[in-house]
């Protein structure tokens, strides 16, 4: 019943995409990019979208980055800064803008650091609605995040407190060779910065994550986009241009920034200069980017042959997507389906690992595993007792830390390695601070480290005075630790919904049975309000949370836990949500905010963790294995920068991806071995009309981190390269396993320069203890994974036990998906089943592709399970003869056909794809 509801969702979610608006011709269809999100945005108001590189909302955020620009571009590849609308700085300080210094975003040594003049030109970068930008905008948009979210160091480091204002204004220009230049000299202006305090990424954050914002769209009426909002800067002619209009002024009415933030956009009051502009969003049901075919990319637009700065047009271009559509899975199940199924081209959301193994057999998607430099964690308030402060703010941030007999007692009880194990799959590491494991630069290694013991927790409880009574706790209280501050009532601790993290949500499951074993009265209860935020609000007692960082930089550390980040600049919440307040964290941050030695700022970046992690304001619990999902057989080209794929390369880089010829690679192993046993793997690369492919590079690699190694290179993963035949083989060693079997996961990945993509398959095998018994399989198919309708393919299967004897009277099912394929014996002993015959439908249509399922067993043995995959390929009947069509025409048919079949399959086939693997344990 649940697979046919899931099937049931599956075909109203591909209804869903009736009705939206193309952006290209009937005749010529747009190149459309479908995304799956998790969640719908919260708000087409950017204001209340801080696009900072620590914001959790994805779903919105990835919404809004192509929307709107900065000033600078970051490479991929080394992350420097690449000129955009800002072309360099007065790198030298002589008040001229050199050639040189075109492309420069550094003072050089002996200069001012903390003056800094940047010459911009705006030829050619126009609004979405078609408006000139100007250095006004600029202007507006540094003053409209100072009242906002703000990277707050660079926010500590530019707000002049006696002015009031963040100290950035215009000044003379001098553009060495400016005459030479093309377009209106009015539009290229130079705009001085200068520092309260030093800042060692300031080009990186003010230029390349501030992003900017039309002035005409929100001051005043907007041109009649909504009442009368005044002035938040001076307007031109004024001696104070661009300057902020204060709460005093007369002269204008100032700007009122509550009303600007609580207005509800139109689609199209939605105006940034990014490669996309906002289309529609039709609220439950899809939202649209379209490409902006003015998108500045170092000419004018309306005429090629005016290009304002050729250095721009040799590293950016026009999105070859035209048009993007996001839609919504609020589930994890319905976006992986959606993607197995190609509904969407690309799941903007991590996929957990419990889907991976089956992804991996199918091989039109491509998954992308890369570590994620955010963490999930518990929050402790520290405004409250017993979780913190005596008082609050406190005096004495070490005298009146009542609450750390808590938290440490608390941290015992988390036990990391289990969450990693069992609810991430082994896909992440346990977190013991704020800074991932693997960011060698700015990781400190000697970080205190809470084990897991409870005994220990009930220790510090006890000695801090908070007694355990006799008795089970109850919610009620009865039988619990009375605690300073709130006795026994229950401790509130705020889990995320499921639909937004799982594998988050899910943690709380093991941690609160620990904490009530040892007498504290915790309870869980789900967060639901999204605005305002309990959290952000401070109403709570513990929370579970993620923090999604980019930048391996831990700048992040001043925003999460410096005192003052409690309060935003207006009042509102700060990003140091669980209200930590250490003086001797604060001094170290502070100085490593303004420190531009890069040895003594990792140095002091180091000391900050060490003293956050003493005080233990949060308990880091694990960095994951980000896996990400794309379908190659649609678009190729992604980019990936950290740890997502969704970033400026790919937005104008991804394409639909040409059929040169496409590869199959089919596989033979043994699906269980024995502690430390050895195997061959075997695959075989084709193309889809069965011939073999020489040349053929073959990857291997062993997905957990302790998942044995190859004998060849004593390594997690070995290359190979095809021979005449198209095969390659590779010694496997598996790993020591003690206790419980283990499941490995094994991705291969073949290329070929002929090949229209690298293909990547995979497979699961299972690892027992040495002195386990169990059965596996050997399946093969002697005449290949590809057919044609009108002919059997045979498939030889052979069942052993752990000592590699043939285990003939194995009871053997077998079942074939979607069910129109049939098999000519489906049960019977490993005998009888040794040797079989796959038929495909003989009325059979399209392209489909077929799995087929065994599993054996045997009293006092653990069952063995494999799959295969079979895709029986249609051709249309020539009637009449083509034209001299090319090879790579007849192969275009081919794919095209296999693509055709994909939405009729996917429906019927991906319910695998959902399925957690489950192992059947011996019956004696």
């Amino acid at each position: 019943m649940r697979v046919a509801v899931v099937l049931a969702v599956g075909v109203l979610l591909l209804a869903g995409l009736v009705g939206i608006a193309p952006s290209g011709s009937a005749g010529n269809p747009p190149i459309v990019l479908t995304v799956g999100n998790r969640d719908e945005i919260t708000s087409r108001n950017i204001l209340r979208l801080p696009l900072g590189p620590y914001y959790a909302d994805e779903s919105t955020r990835g919404v809004f980055e192509p929307v709107y620009s900065s000033l600078v571009i970051k490479d991929a590849s080394t992350s420097t800064l690449l000129p955009y609308i800002a072309k360099g700085v007065d790198a030298n300080g002589n008040g001229v803008f050199e050639s040189t210094e075109y492309g420069i975003f550094e003072k050089r040594p002996g200069t001012n650091a903390t003056d800094v003049t940047v010459y911009l030109d705006f030829n050619g970068v126009r609004w979405h609605d078609g408006v000139q930008m100007d250095g006004m905008d600029l202007m507006f948009s540094f003053r409209v995040f100072s009242l906002g979210w703000w990277p707050s160091q660079l926010r500590s480091s530019l707000f002049n407190t006696t002015a009031n204002d963040v100290d950035v204004d215009f000044t003379a220009k001098s553009w060495a060779g400016e005459n030479s230049l093309a377009g209106n000299p009015g539009l290229r202006s130079a705009v001085r910065f200068r520092l309260q305090t030093p800042y060692p990424r300031f080009y990186e954050v003010a230029l390349g994550q501030i992003i900017i914002l039309p002035r005409h769209l929100w001051e005043v009426t907007g041109g009649g986009r909504h009442p009368d909002w005044g002035r938040l800067v001076y307007p031109e002619g004024d001696p104070r241009a661009g300057h902020i209009v204060p709460f005093n002024e007369t002269a204008y009415k100032p700007f009122d920034y509550v009303a600007a933030l609580q207005w509800e956009p139109s689609d199209s009051d939605v105006v940034g200069s990014g490669s996309f502009r906002f289309t529609r969003w039709v609220r439950g049901a899809y939202l649209q980017l379209d490409r902006y075919d003015s998108y500045f990319v170092g000419g004018e637009a309306s005429d090629p042959a005016i290009v304002y700065d050729a250095r721009v047009t040799s590293i950016v271009h026009l999105p070859f997507v035209e048009t993007i559509v996001f839609k919504v899975y609020r589930t994890e199940q319905l976006g992986v389906l959606a993607l197995a199924n190609g509904e969407i081209q690309y799941l903007h959301a991590a996929i957990a690992a419990e889907y991976f193994p089956d992804l991996l057999s199918y091989p039109e998607v491509r998954l992308w595993p890369s570590p994620d430099l955010g963490f999930s964690y518990i929050g402790y308030n520290m405004r409250r007792v017993p979780f913190g402060y005596s008082t609050f703010p406190p005096r004495d941030s070490t005298a009146d830390d009542v609450g750390l007999p808590f938290r440490l007692a608390f941290g015992h009880l988390v036990d990391k390695q289990t969450i990693v194990r069992v609810w991430y799959g082994n896909f992440g590491v346990p977190a013991d601070g704020p800074v991932y494991p693997g960011n060698l630069l700015w990781y400190n290694e000697s970080l205190p480290r809470l084990s897991y013991d409870p005994v220990e927790a009930e220790r510090i409880l006890d000695g801090a005075g908070w007694a355990d009574p006799p008795g089970p706790c109850s919610a009620n209280g009865t039988g619990c630790r009375s605690l300073p501050g709130i006795g026994t009532r229950p401790i509130e601790f705020l889990v995320p919904p499921r639909q937004y993290d799982p594998d988050v949500a899910s943690i709380v499951s093991l941690v609160i049975p620990e904490a009530r074993s040892i007498g504290l009265n915790v309870v869980p209860r789900t967060m639901t309000a999204i605005w305002p935020n309990p959290i952000s609000e401070g109403e709570f007692d513990m929370f579970l949370s993620t923090w999604i960082i980019r930048d391996p930089d831990p700048e992040f550390l001043y925003s999460f836990y410096d005192c003052e980040n409690i309060n935003g600049p207006l009042g509102g919440p700060g990003q140091n949500y669980v209200g930590y307040c250490d003086s001797e964290f604060d001094s170290t941050i502070e100085r490593a905010g303004t420190e531009m030695n890069v040895s003594q700022r990792r140095d002091l970046m180091k000391w900050a963790q060490g003293t956050l992690m003493s005080d233990r304001p949060v308990e880091p619990l694990v960095f994951r294995t980000v896996i990400q999902g794309t379908r190659q057989d649609r678009f190729v080209n992604w980019t990936r920068v950290a740890d997502t794929l969704w970033n400026f390369w790919s937005w104008i880089g991804v394409k639909p991806f040409t059929i040169p010829s496409p590869i199959a690679i089919t596989l033979r192993y043994v699906t269980a071995m024995a502690s430390e046993g050895q195997q061959q793997f075997e695959a075989v690369v084709k193309y889809l009309d069965g011939r073999a492919l020489a040349g053929a590079v073959v990857t291997f690699r062993i997905l957990p981190g302790d998942g044995g190694e190859f004998v060849e290179t004593g390594a997690r993963n070995i290359t190979a390269t095809t021979g005449s035949a198209g095969t390659v083989s590779v010694a496997y060693r598996a790993p020591l396993v003690l206790g419980a079997a283990r499941d490995i996961v094994i991705e291969v990945t073949a290329s070929h320069p002929d090949a229209m993509s690298p293909v990547q398959r995979g497979f699961v095998l299972t690892v027992f203890p040495g002195d386990a018994r169990f059965l596996s399989f050997r399946v093969s198919l002697p005449a290949g994974d590809i057919g044609v309708p009108d002919a059997s393919l045979p498939i030889r299967m052979e069942v052993r036990d752990n000592n590699d004897v043939p285990m003939t009277d194995a009871v053997v099912r077998a079942t074939v998906s979607p069910a129109n394929g049939t098999l000519d014996r489906v049960n019977g002993t490993a005998a009888d089943m040794a040797s079989l015959l796959f038929t495909p439908p003989s009325d059979l249509r399209a392209t489909q592709g077929f799995r087929i399922s065994f599993d054996a067993r045997k009293p006092s043995y653990y069952s063995a399970f494999a799959n295969v995959s079979v895709l029986v390929v249609y051709r249309e009947p020539v009637t009449t003869l083509p034209p001299s069509p090319s090879v790579l025409e007849g192969d275009t048919l081919l794919v095209a056909g296999i693509l055709a079949a994909g939405a009729v399959v996917a429906l019927v086939v991906a319910w695998p794809v959902v399925r957690t693997l489950r192992r059947r344990r011996p019956k004696e």
